[in-house]
């Protein structure tokens, strides 16, 4: 029974991560015999060793796509740091830009950018 909860609750977390990233594929149903098999000794060593390499597959799977989920994480945390820094700068040069402005006009002292309400 918990074997099978935990086939369960991987197939949910995936099915999850599938709706949120397009980068996620389903991992489908993981196969867990039922019941003890009666008969034939080596039936129920094949329908196990079956259903272990499903698991070990969907496994490694997993793993593949939770590494390919973290390098997209990085790659936009990346980006992110890269706009951010952008952004600083273009705000510097824009901060520099209105001071050399109000400098040219003359101006006794410009006014802080703070109070300058472009957005108004």
């Amino acid at each position: 029974y918990a074997i099978e909860q935990l086939a369960r609750t991987a197939e949910i977390c995936v099915q999850r991560a599938t709706e949120v990233s397009p980068h996620v594929h389903p991992i489908g149903r993981v196969f867990i015999p039922q019941k003890p098999f009666m008969g034939d000794p080596s039936t129920f060593r094949r329908v196990l060793k079956q259903a272990s390499s499903q698991v070990a597959a969907v496994q490694n799977d997993v793993k593949k796509q939770l590494e390919l989920v973290r390098n997209h994480v990085d790659t936009a945390k990346a980006d992110l740091n890269t706009a951010t820094t952008e952004l600083s700068h273009a705000q510097d040069d824009l901060n520099a830009f209105r001071l050399s402005v109000f400098e040219r006009l003359s101006c006794a002292s410009p006014p802080k950018y703070s109070d300058l309400d472009m957005w108004a």
